[in-house]
């Protein structure tokens, strides 16, 4: 049995013949007393596009391998290649240490193939120092100045709350404009500058340039979601003048408010953090204030 049929359990080993790779048998004497089993991964979807990224970042030489030196390279968030398997360690199950008191938690590890196992940390690590295929992965750079960021690998980039300023001549909207206080603030799934490249001639930015003023990325959020608590948040903030377009159809603005660009940006920085209901809008003087 291969070093990660041994770790998985014996049952349909079939699962790990992969092709091009050298069959690696392990001496049980070698293996940890404490062996995992494997089970379907019921939520194998959320990791689906971890593992089609990796493979690609692998490929492209974004990604790294190196070879397995110590347990203490292994931490949740990290790939690792165990008998021609990637292998994402997802999360912490339980703490706990050996008998020797060194740090020994359980975790939770997904396989590419749609299995997963909990198994204890020092387990993987002598799996994977007897398979002489073994490998870390070392993810690219940007990868790691997500961690930095708080997200991780299995943060969904869902789109991007943007927030613009008009150079609209229309009239009605003149004073707004020169007192800094005429914004969009919308949410996209495509990238800011794709979505106002014909702006000009597009009612939804008053037929005018824009300024970018702020663009917050947004990770596993619901678009509708968002775009809800823009619109319930700054209702009373909202533009409601009619405008006669250059085709001479009357048109009402649409997420245009009557705020400036700081507490625009507030209001989005607080929807992404999720405490957006910790705070409400100020009529009168336009602001942002936390709730008592």
């Amino acid at each position: 049995m291969n070093a990660a049929g041994a770790l998985l359990g014996d049952s349909d080993p079939s699962i790990f013949q992969i092709e091009h790779v050298t069959e690696q048998r392990a001496d049980a004497r070698h293996w940890p007393d404490e062996i995992a089993n494997r089970k379907p991964c019921k939520d194998f979807y959320n990791f689906e596009k971890l593992f089609r990224d990796m493979q690609r970042d692998i490929i492209n030489r974004k990604a790294q391998t190196a070879c397995f030196k110590s347990s203490s390279q292994i931490v949740p968030g990290d790939f690792f290649i165990l008998s021609g398997l990637l292998c994402f360690v997802d999360s912490v199950l339980k703490e706990g240490q050996d008998r020797a008191g060194q740090d020994n938690p359980r975790y939770r590890v997904i396989f590419e193939n749609g299995v997963e196992t909990n198994i204890l940390k020092l387990s993987l690590a002598r799996a994977l120092y007897q398979d002489s295929n073994g490998r870390r992965i070392i993810p690219d750079p940007s990868t790691v100045e997500n961690n930095f960021l708080g997200l991780s690998r299995k943060d969904r980039a869902t789109g991007c709350i943007y927030i613009l300023a008009s150079e609209t001549k229309a009239p009605a909207l003149a004073d707004l404009k020169n007192q800094g206080r005429l914004v969009k603030i919308g949410y996209s799934t495509q990238s800011v500058n794709e979505r106002i490249k014909n702006a000009e001639n597009d009612p939804t930015y008053l037929e005018a340039p824009v300024r970018v003023l702020a663009s917050l990325d947004c990770y596993n959020l619901n678009p509708q979601k968002v775009e809800y608590l823009i619109h319930a948040f700054l209702a009373k903030q909202r533009v409601n003048i009619t405008i006669i377009s250059s085709k001479g159809v009357p048109y009402k603005p649409v997420e245009w408010f009557a705020v400036d660009r700081d507490t625009a940006v507030a209001v989005a920085e607080h929807i992404v953090k999720g405490d957006i209901l910790n705070y409400r809008m100020d009529n009168t003087t336009g602001r942002i204030k936390r709730v008592a």
